[in-house]
């Protein structure tokens, strides 16, 4: 293969690739991730408690992914069945929207708030088959989309070939973060994915008619719902958010997401009309200031304000409101009653908590971490919910840096189960090595404080716990002395372990798994050393999108610029072999040696508030084994005279990758790179093995 400058520009102008043939490839290379991409983010505002197994939807694609290129269509309307599947699934996802279901959480082990989030008058439905029915249902559509996949990369050269998949997949990436960056509600999403299939038919009309009655319907699904229940859909990066006003909208508003409660924006001074609700927040609210008279306030996890509003009540000389969402923290600049964003001692940072308090240079007399429930994963490839890392030793000891001599942690944990406040209290008294004050509002109500905090007796609606009862508690649940970390951030999960939910659901992923593969595939159709590298570097992707999120804040952001730089390191990698080959008896050992290198030093140690340094760091710790690992798999494609059965096992060994990431809640997020190295080695030692080549 000859060595060229731009392994896309070149095969096409060198005739090895014609440009038809090209653009074909690159639109349904595009597709395929930007619908993935669509449907992880659209299916949980269908059906909320997807939102916690949004990496289902993403197992699913692959799967489907896998078998449908290693099995590629032979049949000429290809594309049009691709077209018609991905609409079945757009108008499943509206019929779920207009009727207004939900799955029924197992028990209390993930989840909080169980009462409020899960509405009573909506009907439910049963958790497991609900979740196998999506998971075969996207397993389907993305099965009649690998079909033409293969179809398409089966005649091509095979890096040009990979390069441009890899570049459709690029822009499929790039397009999706724009469309959810200018908050665009799903008829949006779907016009532009729909462009992207519309060159692939044949019949442009039947594509555009398609596209034209699919996001009608999604428009118009979307008004009905707004008419139904007399509200506005906003769409944040993460969710669906709707704004139903109190009884007395002059009191303020209550905010939900996906349909679930998220957070309230009212007023905490008196008003003229007393109601019970408004004087149980008062005295929710007003504790902090209670503990402590404070010049300078951090409020983590700001929501629309309330907060806010009750440290400028109680005299507050500057505020500081870190939000991660920018759809809720303009919701709290427009519709709270007393607007406390656009007071002048306020400064609003649309940011993640981590990131923040890393990178602040300020010292504060009380620092507040509100009440935080994201409803959804830190990413499609995680099994860490995002607000998780916000509750760990690490992360309170982060904070508890950030304090003046005499300052104090308050920390809400309204909701939670009474194991998880007593974990978040030995998580503060870790970080801050001193005994954490807890009160307790209610029934599941609490606050805990840290830091200089010192008890105060006779606060109205508020009781001190006493020691003898924390002692009680703590013997009652020794889980909650296990400590939620980094390494560990599960702070929901009771114990290192898998919880019965996720090992009923990830069972069932593998047998549906074997059998398809099995039947789909004939004997040795799933080629060893290529299912090994798509297990290990989905493990690798994982870890990295973690890590850089603790280094540059866990946003949606974060997470979509990780996966763009991941695959323009693929394509750095394919340009690096068509100009040279790296054998891969050298690029192996290197691979997981950088592998170790990364699980042995720590990337949160490294990180400064330089941002140059923080991302020579990434590159260091995470570019440069998604490089190497790219290589590998370069050396290993091009000499292939059938890419399909490769191709389709390394997408099928993504599928284990994201069963095996599970493994972090028992072992630790550090653990997934001694996996991904262990089976980078297993991949070396079945070099070759079952592949045919030139």
């Amino acid at each position: 293969m000859s060595s060229v400058a731009n392994p896309v520009s070149s095969s096409l102008s060198s005739g090895s690739i014609s440009t038809r043939a090209g653009l074909h490839l690159l639109a349904v290379s595009f597709a395929s991730l930007y619908f993935e991409l669509l449907f992880i983010r659209w299916l949980p505002s269908a059906i909320h408690i997807l939102g916690y197994f949004t990496n289902l939807v993403l197992i699913a694609s692959y799967l489907g992914l896998g078998i449908g290129v290693a099995r590629p269509s032979t049949n000429p309307r290809a594309a049009l069945r691709a077209l018609l599947a991905v609409v079945g699934l757009g108008v499943l996802t509206l019929v779920l929207h207009a009727a207004d279901l939900d799955a029924v959480p197992p028990n209390e082990t993930y989840y909080i708030n169980e009462d409020a989030l899960f509405a009573p008058n909506r009907f439910q439905l049963p958790l497991y088959p609900t979740l196998v029915v999506v998971f075969l249902t996207v397993l389907g559509v993305f099965y009649v989309v690998g079909q033409l996949l293969g179809q398409l990369l089966r005649p091509l050269p095979t890096l040009p070939g990979y390069s441009i998949n890899i570049l459709g997949s690029l822009l499929g990436s790039l397009a999706f973060t724009a469309v959810s960056a200018l908050s665009t509600p799903p008829w949006v999403w779907l016009a532009v994915g729909m462009l992207g299939l519309t060159v692939l038919v044949p019949r442009v009309w039947m594509a555009l008619l398609s596209a034209l009655l699919l996001c009608s319907g999604a428009w118009g699904v979307e008004r009905w719902e707004e008419a139904r229940q007399g509200t506005t859909i906003t769409w944040s990066p993460y969710y669906a958010m709707k704004v139903f006003p109190l009884a007395n909208p002059e009191h303020g508003s209550l905010v939900h997401v996906n349909n679930n409660f998220l957070l309230s924006a009212i007023t905490l001074e008196p008003p003229k009309e007393e109601t019970a609700f408004l004087a149980t927040n008062r005295a929710y609210y007003a504790l902090p200031h209670r503990l402590k008279q404070a010049q300078d306030v951090l409020v983590l996890g700001a929501g629309a304000g309330n907060d806010v509003h009750a440290a400028l009540l109680a005299g507050a000389r500057s505020v500081t409101a870190v939000e991660i969402d920018p759809r809720v923290a303009a919701a709290g600049r427009d519709i709270h009653p007393r607007r406390p964003y656009r007071d002048e001692r306020v400064r609003l940072v649309v940011d993640d908590a981590r990131s923040f308090l890393r990178h602040d240079a300020n010292l504060y007399d009380v620092i507040i971490f509100g009440t935080l429930d994201s409803h959804t994963l830190f990413s499609s490839m995680s099994s860490v919910r995002l607000e998780n890392f916000v509750y760990t030793v690490d992360c309170f000891r982060d904070a508890a840096a950030r304090l003046k001599p005499d300052g104090i942690l308050v920390v809400a944990v309204g909701g939670m189960a009474p194991w998880v406040h007593m974990r978040i209290v030995r998580n503060v008294e870790a970080a801050t090595g001193g005994e954490a004050v807890v009160y307790y509002f209610g029934q599941n109500i609490g606050i805990v404080a840290g830091g200089g905090a010192r008890a105060v007796e006779q606060i109205p609606g508020w009781r001190v716990v006493p020691r003898e009862e924390r002692t009680a508690l703590l013997e009652q649940h020794p889980e909650a002395n296990i400590p939620a970390t980094d390494d560990w951030p599960h702070i929901f999960v009771r114990a290192p372990g898998l919880p019965w939910e996720y090992t009923v659901v990830l069972g069932a992923i593998l047998l549906i798994s074997m059998l398809l593969v099995r039947r789909a595939l004939p004997t040795g159709g799933v080629l060893p050393e290529f299912f090994l590298l798509g297990t290990a570097f989905l493990l690798m992707e994982t870890k990295g999108i973690s890590e850089l999120g603790l280094v540059f804040g866990a946003t949606w952001v974060v997470s979509a610029v990780v996966i763009s730089v991941i695959l323009l390191a693929i394509l750095l990698g394919n340009w690096a072999s068509e100009r040279r080959r790296f054998p891969r008896r050298y690029t192996y050992p290197l691979l997981i040696a950088a592998l170790v290198i990364s699980y042995a030093v720590p990337i949160t140690a490294l990180v400064t508030t330089s941002w140059a340094m923080r991302l020579v760091v990434a590159a260091v710790l995470v570019g440069i084994p998604v490089v190497l690992s790219s290589l590998v798999f370069a050396d290993a494609y091009r000499d292939l005279t059938d890419v399909g059965p490769a191709f389709g096992s390394n997408l099928l060994g993504a599928v284990l990758g994201g069963v095996l990431e599970y493994s972090s809640m028992a072992f630790g997020l550090k653990s997934l790179c001694l996996v991904a190295a262990a089976t980078y080695l297993a991949a070396m030692l079945l070099r070759g093995k079952g592949a045919a080549s030139r």
